[in-house]
């Protein structure tokens, strides 16, 4: 053993046994069929699965996360956020992985710091991918666990109890996703053995009598596999609306507190205390921002927003548009202009049939959008006229544009494509609740826009 390091030789030897025993579960023929039946295994990516590790690694504050199934040679990503190449491209991994000891553990997997563990420390990608501490939720489907639910830092973390909850709760989205394939791939299972019998012969009469009842069953099995894709929307709304309100409550007595210090309650405070104390509120309300927005979207994608459809002018949007979004502009000394009073059909204003509030409400996402990538000295404009039995609301700016492949994109949800400018914020959800609910009043969001040339956003809506 020349050249080891003192304990080596022991720490090998409990990472050699620990890997064994991990193996034993890895291996087991009952848990190999149930990966193998998903059918998941060299599948394509799915945006569904990708949104859960992205909203991970955004919660949790970490540098990747990813959902792994595990055979007997390797591990398979079908989804992996934070990964750099070759592994992003690849998707796979082979050799001892902390997945291994996922499986073979009966629940969590948390290690807040990989070198300090022997047990974990020989795991080649703590060299490899940098892993210094590591969460792994095994992944239960059918009685077996077929992968697991994974979130690493290239740091010691100490993993709290609510960071751990939330990959809980996200590993169980991930295990409703794969049940929800499941469900499909039987239904169209089921509707092929029924085509398959709506061209048998007259000779097989009686045996399509008999099979009317089996084809029964499955229409009532069918209606359940909609009902369970229902409920697995239903309970990625409800989550990400619960994880905005646990939140808040933190972020209000952090913002609070800030507050009290820089109004000097506690005692005297110097100017770079007060400066301190501005930017965590500063900070607290921003914040507060961004989950208002998860939690606005988790209502609009679950049609829980009510809508008051009426006529209503267009002309009238203007005012609050400009007290909303004016000072913005000015901060920003953007030229902003709201013009929607020459938005007539013949003598009168043009009207539309849609819910005021949600209108202004997209206006609003899209000015904020539009200053936020206009450079200093840019400008914006709101206009509007009529297209047919369409009333449209343009919103111009001269900022940096967008490139062709993302305009498509940039309205789904946690996306952001970073102008040339960099300007980044939020969580991605503007644009994505604005176009849920201009659908939902019957209207819909389209965007003009090249790099260098800045961006038009159409709301159209029905026209009366």
């Amino acid at each position: 053993m020349t050249g080891l390091p003192p304990n080596a030789a022991t720490e090998v030897s409990a990472f050699t046994k620990a890997y064994e025993r991990a193996q034993v579960a890895v291996r087991d023929e009952r848990r190999l069929a149930a990966v193998r039946a998903t059918g998941l295994l060299d599948s394509e990516i799915e945006e569904s699965f990708d949104r859960l590790t992205r909203l991970a690694v955004r919660l949790v504050r970490i540098p990747a996360a990813f959902v792994s199934l595990v055979d007997e040679q390797r591990d398979f990503y079908k989804s992996a956020c934070g990964f750099g190449e070759p592994l992003a491209s690849s998707r796979q991994l082979e050799g001892p992985t902390f997945c291994h000891f996922t499986i073979q553990s009966a629940g969590p997997l948390v290690i807040p710091d990989t070198n300090a563990d022997p047990n974990y420390r020989e795991v080649p990608t703590v060299r490899s991918l940098g892993v210094a501490a590591y969460v792994g939720i095994p992944i239960l489907v059918n009685g077996q666990v077929i992968g697991a639910f994974c979130a690493i830092d290239v740091v010691p973390h100490a993993w709290t109890e609510d960071e751990v909850n939330v990959l809980k709760e996200l590993a169980a989205v991930a295990v409703s996703e794969i049940s929800l394939r499941a469900a499909r791939a039987e239904s169209d299972r089921f509707r092929e053995e029924a085509e398959e019998l709506a061209h048998a012969s007259a000779a097989a009469q009686l045996e399509l009598e008999e099979q009317a009842v089996e084809l029964s069953r499955q229409a009532l099995e069918l209606e359940s596999a909609r009902a369970d894709a229902e409920a697995a929307n239903r309970a990625k709304s409800d989550f990400l609306a619960a994880m905005s309100h646990d939140l808040r409550t933190p972020l209000n007595a952090i913002g609070g507190y800030a507050q009290l210090i820089e109004m000097g309650v506690h005692g005297p405070v110097t100017d770079s205390q007060r400066d301190a104390a501005s930017r965590i509120v500063a900070a607290e309300r921003h914040l507060l921002t961004l989950i208002d927005d998860i939690l606005h979207f988790a209502k609009a994608e679950s049609g829980q927003i009510p809508l008051e459809m009426r006529p209503i002018s267009l002309s009238d949007l203007c005012g609050g548009l400009e007290s909303l979004i004016g000072q913005q502009a000015t901060e920003k000394r953007i030229a902003f202009t709201c013009d929607l009073d020459q938005a007539t059909q013949g003598d009168g204003v043009l009207m539309a049939v849609a819910d005021f509030d949600r209108v202004l409400q997209i206006l609003v996402n899209l000015s904020t959008n539009a200053i936020k990538f206009t450079d200093e000295g840019g400008g914006l404009t709101v206009t509007g006229c009529r297209s047919g039995s369409w009333a449209e609301i343009m919103v111009r700016d001269t900022g940096r544009g967008i490139a062709g492949e993302h305009i498509e994109r940039i309205f789904e949800p946690f996306i952001q494509v970073s102008g040339a400018s960099g300007a980044r914020g939020g969580v991605g959800l503007g644009l994505a609740t604005s176009r849920n609910l201009a659908r939902r009043m019957g209207g819909e969001i389209t965007v003009e826009s090249a790099p260098g040339a800045g961006s038009t956003f159409t709301l159209r809506l029905p026209a009366t």
